[in-house]
C-alpha cells in the first residue's frame, strides 16, 4: 500500500503543479491515477463491492453536476459556458477519478470539506495573485488536499479511504 500511497501522491503532485502553472493538466495523468485507485480498490475490496461504492459516488456526482447544470440553464447558461466559465473539464474528470478512491460516506465528506478547503484557500491565494482573481484551480486544489489526506494516512493509521469505519467510530463514538 506504501507504493501505491506513493504512486498516488506524484502524480497528484503532478496535477497541482500543471493546474496551477498552465490552467490546463494532461489527461494521461487522469487515466493514471484512475487506474491506481482501481487496482487499490480491487486490492482491498471485492470486486462487486467496490463496483458498487463506485456506482454510489459517481450517482451522487451525477446528481450534483445535474443540478448544478440545471441552475445555470434555467439563469440562460449553455453547457459549454458553464464548462468554460465555471468549472473545467478537468475539475469533473478528477471528480470522476477520485470517486474511485473512496468509500461512500469518505466521498461525500471529502467532496464537501474539498471544496471548503478549495475556497478558503483561494480567496487566502487571490489576494497574492493576479493570476487567480476569477478561476479557482479546483482540480489543483482538490489533488493538494487529497495529498494532504494521504499523508494524514501515516499518522492516522486508523483511517481508510475505502472503508467508512473511522468516520462512524467518530460520529458514534
Amino acid at each position: 500500500m506504501l507504493a501505491i500511497n506513493i504512486i498516488t501522491i506524484f502524480i497528484l503532485g503532478l496535477i497541482v503543479y500543471q493546474d496551477f502553472k498552465y490552467r490546463a493538466i494532461n489527461c494521461i495523468l487522469f487515466l493514471i491515477l484512475f487506474v491506481v485507485f482501481v487496482l487499490a480498490g480491487i486490492k482491498n475490496l471485492t470486486s462487486i463491492i467496490y463496483l458498487r461504492m463506485c456506482t454510489a459516488n459517481l450517482l451522487y456526482l451525477f446528481i450534483q453536476m445535474s443540478l448544478l447544470a440545471g441552475y445555470y440553464h434555467v439563469k440562460g447558461e449553455s453547457i459549454g459556458s458553464i464548462l468554460k466559465s465555471y468549472i473545467g473539464f478537468g475539475d469533473i474528470i478528477l471528480l470522476i477519478t477520485v470517486a474511485c478512491a473512496f468509500s461512500k460516506i469518505n466521498f461525500i465528506v471529502f467532496y464537501l470539506t474539498g471544496l471548503i478547503f478549495s475556497l478558503l484557500l483561494w480567496h487566502l491565494i487571490k489576494n497574492y495573485s493576479s493570476q487567480y482573481k476569477n478561476h479557482v484551480p479546483l482540480a489543483g486544489f482538490l489533488s493538494l488536499y487529497l495529498i494532504l489526506i494521504i499523508l494524514s494516512n501515516f499518522f492516522i493509521t486508523s483511517f481508510e479511504r475505502l472503508n467508512d469505519n473511522f468516520l462512524i467510530q467518530l460520529i458514534y463514538g
